[in-house]
């Protein structure tokens, strides 16, 4: 609820995980879902570090940037507007926070099925280092290494911190003859935090993560899709029926699933206590350079696989005031902007031939065009989001016992989206100039919240709210 407090007194539907990431199995966000319920995380199919999420039922699994998350995943008060580099890495975290349920009020858009909020660890101001190493099977090799050092005596200190994490594939690709979906990330950056007075600190933040994994995808073809269709036509198999080279500890993929993506990310967060009032501001920007392929039919066949490239840039600024003047009234409020800009251009391989080749011996099917085995089919689009948002939570504790909670945000978006129509190329060959259709739209909306807190004794609370939250619309 953007303050400190016990979980036993919080009213949300919430899951604390802290001890339980020193354990060596809990390598990524994805690991985190045995420990919460109502919570399923899978990497997604398109990169190794995208994140598909479902909460309560509420899922989104698309690494297309036209699309919005539906669970906000937010580090450092820092909200992650798209879900591929989603996936964190478990690496100098303090704790993560899986709230459930719509959360609009305090995190606004793109929070309808909840949020998972990442905490990282704190600047000890303090001589210390702390490093660790792990070794295990499929060659794998982690190095974490965090070390704080004080500049000036409990006022200026900073932290960084290192981590390379590397194994061999785990899986056999039987098409290829090679391992696949083995691990290779590394981050590096640092924290420092400065003191200033009694009454004001600041923390910068700034971290840089390579990603550089190969993603290895089961062939789940089912009859009703294409690769399944055409198999004893074009290629010998296609289907996961008749797939012997994929199971638990195999796949099958004629393309190799490769990965090499950039991500930086700083965060200044300030705070002024006034006494009455603590003021609080939090500054991010991130910047996302991608460039993956994924063999999306996951087959032997050489029917589709996509190359893209994305470019993401966001930033955003929230500024929010919490009382302290009073235990019987307390509130939070506060301002927020956000804007993004991003630019994606995906080269689609092997399909349009086979289409112009099924489209020559199936009536009805268009064809003819004589594309060689080397056309590309090509896709750009470029996107710039603007969202305003103003956002009051407060509490009325009317006995000891029992308190009153009432929020709203009124959240303000516009996009401006230009899309080109497939254009086809041979490839090797210039890369035709994109001919774009333009969209934009805006949207406004009011999120609530309501709800009671009854308190029994020290061990035995009971609550109930209702609560939305808002998720704009788009193009694609």
């Amino acid at each position: 609820r953007k303050k400190e407090e016990s979980i036993q007194e919080t009213p949300v539907s919430v899951s604390v995980i802290g001890k339980e990431l020193q354990e060596a199995t809990l390598r990524r966000l994805d690991d985190i879902q045995g420990f919460t319920p109502n919570v399923y995380i899978r990497n997604t199919s398109g990169t190794p570090a995208g994140a598909a999420i479902s909460m309560r039922g509420v899922t989104y699994q698309e690494i297309d940037k036209s699309y919005d998350p539906s669970i906000g995943v937010v580090m450092d008060g820092l909200y992650l507007g798209t879900s591929s580099g989603s996936l964190q890495t478990n690496f100098d975290i303090e704790r993560i926070e899986v709230l459930r349920g719509p959360q609009g009020t305090l995190f606004g858009k793109n929070t309808i099925g909840g949020v998972i909020n990442i905490i990282r660890g704190p600047v000890t101001m303090d001589w210390g280092a702390d490093v660790a190493l792990t070794v295990g099977e499929n060659d794998r090799r982690d190095i974490r290494a965090v070390a704080n050092a004080p500049i000036i005596e409990d006022e200026l200190g900073v932290k960084v911190f290192f981590s390379d994490i590397n194994s061999d594939g785990y899986m056999r690709n039987t098409t290829l003859g090679r391992d696949v979906g083995g691990d290779d990330f590394q981050t590096y950056g640092f924290t420092t935090q400065w003191n200033a007075t009694e009454n004001f600190e600041a923390k910068l933040f700034y971290e840089h993560y390579e990603n550089k994994t190969e993603g290895a995808w089961a062939n789940f073809n089912g009859p009703d899709l294409l690769a399944c269709q055409l198999e004893g036509v074009f290629w010998d198999v296609g289907c996961q029926a008749s797939d012997t080279g994929s199971d638990e500890d195999h796949v099958s993929n004629e393309q190799r699933n490769t990965n090499d993506s950039e991500y930086d990310t700083a965060i200044l967060t300030l705070n002024w206590d006034l006494g009455a009032f603590l003021v609080t501001s939090i500054t991010g920007t991130r910047e996302q350079e991608e460039e993956n392929i994924s063999g999306f039919d996951a087959s032997p066949a050489e029917l589709l696989y996509i190359d893209y490239e994305n470019n993401w840039e966001q930033f955003s600024q929230e500024l929010r005031l919490t009382s302290q003047f009073s235990e019987e009234f307390e509130f939070i409020a506060g301002l927020y902007y956000w804007d993004v800009d991003y630019d994606q251009s995906w080269n689609t391989h092997q399909l349009f031939f086979v289409l112009d080749q099924l489209g020559q011996i199936v009536p009805g099917v268009p064809g003819g065009a004589m594309f060689p085995p080397t056309i590309l089919g090509t896709n750009t689009q470029e996107q710039e989001t603007t969202s305003y948002a103003a956002f009051f939570s407060g509490d009325w504790n009317i006995t000891d016992q029992l308190t009153l909670t009432a929020g709203l945000r009124w959240t303000y978006e516009e996009k401006e989206f230009r899309g080109s129509d497939a254009q086809f190329y041979v490839d090797g060959t210039p890369r035709p100039m994109p001919v774009f259709n333009e969209f934009d739209d805006d949207w406004d909306e009011i999120s609530p919240k309501l709800g009671f807190r009854y308190t029994f004794n020290d061990d035995v609370m009971v609550f109930a709210s209702y609560s939305e939250g808002f998720k704009s619309g788009g193009f694609f």
